[in-house]
């Protein structure tokens, strides 16, 4: 169960303001698993008032992105294990590892993203199937 409040913010302008905060948003959210519950408070500072159910929303639109995008570079490419930091390593290596997360998800072969990957590694002609499947 989520509950979600939004506060419109005005505050003094000076050195310490902070530039664009118009609201303050606060989600309460509460999980029961195995007969416990847990409850969980998360404030987020916003640039515009927007009212609670969009805030629910768009929270719930984060981690979304986040469990489906970045969690799947993480553990299917392991990208949080690259320690490449010479000059444009780094971004060179996030381009190739999107680039093959898109190449995996535009087969329409109905397996785990992780099979397709191993199934390219094991044999050459699966790996040109992915690529020539590409438009």
């Amino acid at each position: 169960m989520r509950r979600a409040f939004v506060i419109p913010f005005a505050q003094t302008p000076g050195r310490n303001a902070l530039v664009d905060l118009c609201a303050i948003g606060r989600v309460e959210s509460w999980r029961t698993v195995n007969g416990k519950t847990t409850h969980k408070v998360r404030c987020y500072a916003l640039s515009r008032k927007m009212p609670a159910n969009e805030l629910l929303a768009t929270v719930r639109r984060h981690w979304s992105i986040e469990n489906d995008l970045h969690w799947q570079l993480d553990v299917l490419l392991g990208e949080d294990q690259i320690r490449g930091r010479k000059n444009n390593t780094a971004a060179n290596h996030a381009i190739l590892r999107r680039l093959t997360l898109n190449v995996l998800r535009a087969d329409p072969e109905k397996i785990p993203l992780s099979h397709k990957r191993l199934k390219a590694r094991w044999a050459d002609q699966d790996l040109l199937r992915l690529f020539t499947h590409m438009r």
